[in-house]
């Protein structure tokens, strides 16, 4: 199961933490709610194959559906909603803080409404990484903690959402696997990402784009195919298999960790000793958690 893990964290860390520098180049290009609809229903296209060729199988009788369709409610549609005009809202800065405490949070929310036991490693790891994640955010040249009420308030919004979709997910994965799931969120991602786009006016240019613009459809194939399909994939198969705090710390501190170096690569963000020393102390607060984990 370790290696199980191992896997599972190592993919949807990887394509999530380069997924920032590829949406900072597609929205010189097209705008967030344009890449949410092409990236979802890229993914809805890819698992709707799936199902037709009976590689996916969903119980539709299943009594654990609600929960799934509740996850995929959660997460991608209220999440990245609130997420990208929470950005907008204020500065990226403050906001990654914001998503850096969805690890506490699941384990806060989880022993205050469902009872859940908090081991004492589990928690040390989980503070530990939120602190090196804070380091190497507030200390780093051109931090700005500028933002309104209304950009707080979102992304609280954003955070509870995540939470939720951890602790729905794992209810939903007694009865539905991990394949499943991810279908059911790219069919709701998709459907109400591109309605939305619809709504606001953009037409057909959204998926036209595609095909006048490379920087777009290589963008949108990774985001749709790299992070939407493995990237969930595999997180969604990490639920199942481990503490959903333990998850939510692997996932949310080690995409930050590869987003930063991401960043600093491609897009040339400014760094300094305190990311370095930021990235450490998350690192070790990750292997902590890990330390919880049977083999």
């Amino acid at each position: 199961m370790r290696k199980t893990i191992v896997a599972c964290t190592a993919i949807c860390t990887t394509v999530w933490g380069l997924s920032f520098s590829v949406m900072k180049i597609l929205l010189n290009v097209i705008d967030p709610m344009q890449i949410l609809a092409l990236r979802w229903l890229l993914a809805a296209i890819i698992f709707s194959v799936m199902v037709v060729m009976g590689k996916i199988q969903i119980n539709l009788r299943s009594k654990l559906l609600k929960y799934a369709l509740l996850a995929g409610l959660m997460e991608p549609c209220i999440y990245s909603i609130l997420e990208i005009y929470g950005v907008d809202l204020m500065s990226a800065s403050l906001s990654a803080l914001f998503i850096a405490t969805i690890p506490s949070m699941t384990l806060l929310i989880g022993a205050g409404l469902f009872h859940r036991t908090i081991n004492k490693l589990n928690a040390i790891g989980i503070i530990l990484a939120f602190i090196g994640v804070t380091i190497a955010t507030v200390f780093v040249p051109g931090f700005s903690i500028s933002g309104t009420a209304l950009g707080v308030l979102v992304m609280i919004g954003a955070v509870v959402s995540a939470v939720f979709f951890s602790f729905s997910n794992v209810k939903a994965s007694e009865e539905i696997d991990a394949k499943a799931m991810t279908f059911v969120m790219a069919a709701m991602g998709a459907v109400t990402f591109n309605l939305i786009s619809l709504f606001l006016g953009y037409g057909t240019g959204t998926y036209t784009a595609v095909f006048t613009d490379w920087r777009v459809a290589l963008g949108i194939l990774f985001l749709g195919v790299g992070c939407s399909v493995f990237g969930y994939f595999t997180f969604n198969k990490l639920l199942a298999l481990i503490d959903t705090s333990v998850a939510n710390s692997f996932a949310g501190n080690l995409t930050t960790v590869i987003g930063v170096i991401g960043g600093i690569i491609i897009a040339g963000d400014q760094w300094g000793i305190a990311t370095i020393i930021g990235m450490l102390l998350t690192v070790t607060g990750v292997w902590l958690s890990s330390r919880t984990i049977e083999s």
